[in-house]
């Protein structure tokens, strides 16, 4: 299989593992949350926390920014490259997880559990409690994990294992259901993949001659 088609793969099946969760796993997990102690939830927002995307793009922004301003021109031009695509790639992934959270309108676990509601509304916009699928946390999460792994793949593992972790402490803190961080997961691995291919295809027309 060529390489540009795994995530693309990955992201299907991790789809297919959500429907799956939807129908037999989401709500039994959400139940269990329920019963972790203090210190267990204690390490989920810790675990949480690495999943925000403030933390990536405000870096990366002030770089590029400096960069610009001329602050930072012994920066070598290889990291001025990282920052720029991080800091899109992450904002891609994000701004998409979020029109879709809009689209799908789905409950929390916590009005499920309260409620007993369990449909999405669709179409419900700027309403955090309809905005389960997917977690933008884990989106976060696996489109720095992959674009590590990009950079380098000795890092591949450690990096999805702290994405893995990220997306199961937001099971834990009941914020999402594990078919989210699915659909979280594949959002990202989709949006990377798209943006991967799009710079190759922009560096391939960049080194062709002009009448190739």
């Amino acid at each position: 299989m060529r390489p540009a088609l795994r995530p693309w793969l990955a992201g299907g099946l991790l789809c297919v593992g959500a429907a799956a969760a939807v129908v037999w796993i989401d709500r039994p997990l959400a139940l269990a949350s329920q019963q972790l102690g203090s210190e267990a939830r204690a390490l989920a927002r810790l675990g949480s926390a690495l999943g925000n995307s403030a933390w990536v793009l405000v870096p990366s922004a002030a770089v590029l920014l400096l960069r610009r301003a001329g602050a930072l021109s012994a920066l070598e031009q290889d990291w001025v490259k990282r920052c720029r695509q991080l800091f899109w790639t992450v904002a891609a992934s994000g701004l998409l997880a979020d029109v879709l959270k809009g689209v799908v309108a789905r409950p929390r676990p916590k009005l499920w559990l309260r409620d007993g509601v369990v449909e999405p509304r669709w179409f419900h916009w700027f309403d955090a409690a309809w905005a389960s699928m997917p977690s933008g946390h884990t989106v976060t999460a696996v489109t720095l994990a992959w674009l590590v792994a990009h950079w380098q793949p000795r890092w591949a593992v450690p990096a999805y294992g702290l994405a893995a972790v990220v997306a199961a402490s937001r099971i834990a803190l009941g914020a999402h259901y594990l078919s989210d961080t699915l659909v979280g997961a594949a959002v990202a691995l989709w949006v990377c993949a798209a943006a991967h291919g799009a710079r190759s295809l922009t560096a391939d027309g960049r080194s062709a001659p002009p009448n190739a």
